[in-house]
């Protein structure tokens, strides 16, 4: 059995101009194409978590609504694990973004097969190594979280720290931190009209 896949699409798509999980890339939506390869995976339909819960419903696919709203990813994080407790039957979720270019199969087995063989882990997530140790980028996306969680990050909302970073920090000994694999993407997520024009042509080369 495999976790319940959530796709994060709670943010207003501001930088990119309209919402990037609708933007279409060889004639399919970035959330499409990302609904069908994690639902794949997972073996149960992915669930998105936007900012109400009928945002997808012309996509089919099932939408939950933020409980704090305006309060970004980790809210969204949040949301997704409260859902998975009350309906999922394993205690972790795969979460993944609605932005990502890219989401493949072994990735996501190297991060299930790593919260199967470890008794400590809260959190699993890719971390890109740069020689100068300050430089090292954190990919929340694709990770898995445990539904523990939730109390950590309600008390963080409440808070108002919302970023990822510092729930890894926080977490400590129990966030594991995965090299990303060598097959990692140049542009791993698309913010940017730019961006996504930077990465279709890498597709064509």
């Amino acid at each position: 059995m495999r976790p319940q896949g959530y796709i994060l699409s709670g943010g207003k798509s501001l930088r990119f101009g309209s919402d990037k999980a609708r933007h279409k890339t060889n004639f399919q939506s970035l959330i499409e194409n990302l609904d069908d390869k994690l639902s794949h995976w997972t073996r149960h339909k992915s669930i998105a978590v936007a900012d109400r819960p009928d945002k997808y419903l012309d996509l089919n696919i099932p939408t939950i609504a933020d409980i704090h709203t305006d309060a970004g990813p980790l809210a969204g994080l949040h949301a997704a694990l409260t859902h998975a407790q009350q309906s999922a039957d394993l205690n972790w979720i795969m979460l993944i973004s609605c932005d990502m270019t890219e989401l493949k199969p072994v990735w996501l087995n190297i991060l299930w097969n790593h919260a199967q063989q470890t008794e400590n882990a809260l959190a699993i997530h890719f971390l890109e190594k740069d020689s100068d140790a300050s430089g090292n980028r954190l990919h929340p996306f694709p990770g898995l979280y445990h539904i523990s969680l939730i109390p950590i990050i309600e008390a963080q909302l409440t808070n108002q720290q919302r970023s990822f970073y510092k729930l890894f920090k926080q977490l400590d000994q129990n966030c594991h931190s995965i090299p990303i694999p060598s097959d990692w993407p140049e542009i791993p997520q698309i913010n940017t009209p730019q961006e996504s024009e930077d990465w279709r042509k890498t597709q064509s080369e």
